[in-house]
């Protein structure tokens, strides 16, 4: 019987432990809250200024393991520990095989260039096991972007409930009348075009910006934001009817 391959989890724990890791692809996305399944493990290790400093950090951790090896995946062939550098600089990734799970760490991660780590590892609040940071939502749905593959699109779908989630309960807005009480009945004349709802005048200003049939259907929304606290003036409320009622002469 063949002895049980080492866990990634191993490999990760170890790098994260002498430099900062930062975790991608569908594990993040399960982390967050998404059950799905994935096949391999996705990290970002901090970028470091050279390459070749890059891949010395990447081949001492490995060289800790027994056999594990650096894999290309534009020449689908293993890598020699001096090619790594070389191998880095021009795809931004290498997969690490031999584990129970295949590992791609990453430089330069899909759509978010080494001058982004910084930011990312600050926005990064969460601390999982082994010191690794979760990304934020919106920094992971970059790293999903213009990919072409159908389960990137279903995580950004997701990744994007959550963005929508954090700021509804941040702002002070309402969209149907429903669900705030300051809608009034002489309002009721303006609905949404596209969607049929009626919109409270105080909260949520009409679609005419985004949700008109001329536009393409993808960058409709239901409503635009708008701030309580915008306009309590008289002539704020005199302007803000002449917007909901365009054409009619509002005193």
């Amino acid at each position: 019987m063949e002895p049980p391959l080492t866990s990634a989890e191993a490999f990760t724990h170890a790098l994260a432990a002498r430099h900062r890791v930062v975790l991608l692809g569908g594990m993040a996305i399960i982390s967050h809250g998404l059950n799905r399944k994935t096949k391999d493990v996705d990290i970002w290790l901090e970028p470091l200024p050279a390459a070749a400093e890059w891949a010395a950090v990447l081949n001492e951790c490995l060289s800790s393991f027994s056999e594990v090896y650096p894999w290309s995946l534009a020449e689908r062939r293993v890598l020699m520990p001096d090619e790594v550098a070389e191998e880095i600089e021009d795809a931004g990734l290498v997969r690490v095989g031999g584990f129970d799970r295949d590992i791609d760490v990453f430089r330069r991660p899909n759509e978010l260039g080494i001058e982004s780590f910084e930011e990312v590892w600050e926005r990064s609040v969460k601390v999982l096991e082994g010191g690794i940071r979760l990304p934020d939502p919106l920094d992971l749905h970059i790293s999903k972007a213009n990919t072409g593959r159908e389960h990137d699109w279903k995580d950004q779908l997701f990744l994007e409930s959550l963005v929508k989630a954090r700021f509804k309960e941040r702002l002070p807005v309402c969209i149907w009348r429903r669900q705030h009480p300051c809608w009034t009945a002489s309002w009721t004349r303006r609905r949404c075009n596209t969607h049929g709802k009626i919109l409270t005048p105080r909260c949520a200003r009409w679609c005419s910006n985004t949700c008109v049939s001329s536009r393409p259907k993808e960058i409709r929304t239901h409503a635009i934001f708008w701030p309580l606290a915008a306009g309590k003036t008289e002539a704020g409320t005199r302007r803000r009817r002449r917007e909901f009622y365009p054409g009619r002469r509002v005193k």
